[in-house]
Parts: structure tokens; C-alpha cells; sequence
């Protein structure tokens, strides 16, 4: 009953791999917490941040894709997806070796490859999370959004194809020009 924009929650789901989710310590089932954030949205009066972290172990592409799919499919209003980085005197710092993670020794200490992804995933997920930014997370594509949700389950190959679209323009993570955004996704 709470009055609309009072409240938002930022939830780092991170992961809907069984696996995954019990190694980073969240003894926790998708299928229940899936449950629990429906029910969240439906109230439509809470406004939700949900996040995924690629490069958790356990998390090989295929799975990175189901997670991507089954937490955007949800329809957050915002999708925060991002690269897991190596801190100093976390688990994944204490653990480099048992996860095979290569990562920048500098800030922002992201990992570039780990057992289960490859540099080449890990850089391929960038450029969705670029893409998310650019369409789901700027407001502005909601009817083109409505019409992909509905027409295919397969979300992480859309915004996987937009950021080649926009990598073939030339267009940054930081781009500001929301008509040649328009242009690139309505040539797309």
C-alpha cells in the first residue's frame, strides 16, 4: 500500500545457476526468489533494481545466457548487469586459482577470463551490458522492449546483436545522442 516511488529496492540476484548461487554462499533456490520478485512487480509501486554479475563460478556461457534471460524476463525496471571483480580478501581473492580467474591487477579489478567463461564471453557481455544501458535502462525503447518480450524468450540474443549494431557505428557505453541511438536500433 505503499505510495508509488517511495520505496526502490536494488537486488543482486547475480545468478539463477543452483550452483553458483550455493559457491557464493546464497543458499537460496531461483525458482523461490523468482517467486518473491513476481509478486514484488506485480505491486507496480516499488520501483527494482535487478542485478547479474557475469564471471560467478559455475557460470559457463550457457548458464550466464538462462540467468540473463530469466532475470530480465521479469521485466525490472532497471537491469544492472556488470563483471565480477577480484578484491582483495573476498571469497573469489581467496579462491583465484580454484575458479582459473585472470583479472586487472588495477581498478576497477575486473576479471577478463575464468574457468567457466572466456575473455572473448566476458568482452561479448560488455557489449550487452552496453546495450542494456543504452535501450532498457534509458526509458526510452519501452514499446520496442514490449514487443521483443513478447515475441521471444531469447533476450540475451537481441541485446547481444544491438551491441554489434552499435559497435559497427562506432557508438560508446557513454553516448549521449539519443537520436543516432534511435536511428542505429530502428536500422537494426
Amino acid at each position: 500500500t505503499a505510495k508509488e516511488g517511495l520505496f526502490q529496492f536494488e537486488i543482486g540476484v547475480q545468478s539463477t545457476n543452483a550452483e553458483t548461487l550455493k559457491e557464493i554462499n546464497r543458499e537460496c533456490q531461483w525458482s523461490d526468489i523468482k517467486e518473491r520478485l513476481v509478486k514484488l512487480l506485480e505491486l507496480k509501486n516499488i520501483h527494482t533494481h535487478l542485478d547479474q554479475i557475469a564471471g560467478l563460478p559455475f557460470e559457463d556461457y550457457s548458464s550466464l545466457k538462462r540467468s540473463f534471460n530469466e532475470i530480465i524476463g521479469l521485466r525490472p525496471d532497471h537491469y544492472q548487469t556488470g563483471i565480477l571483480k577480484v578484491l582483495y580478501g573476498t571469497q573469489m581473492y581467496e579462491n583465484i586459482e580454484k575458479y582459473g580467474l585472470k583479472y586487472s591487477k588495477t581498478e576497477p579489478y575486473n576479471i577478463y577470463a575464468n574457468r567457466y567463461l572466456s575473455a572473448e564471453e566476458l568482452t561479448e557481455y560488455e557489449g550487452v551490458d552496453q546495450s542494456i544501458d543504452l535501450i532498457y535502462n534509458s526509458g526510452y525503447f519501452r514499446h520496442t522492449l514490449d514487443y521483443l518480450f513478447s515475441v521471444s524468450d531469447e533476450h540475451y540474443d537481441f541485446f547481444l546483436e544491438i551491441s554489434r549494431a552499435f559497435t559497427m557505428h562506432g557508438l560508446s557505453k557513454a553516448e549521449k545522442n539519443f537520436a543516432r541511438i534511435f536511428s542505429i536500433v530502428g536500422e537494426f
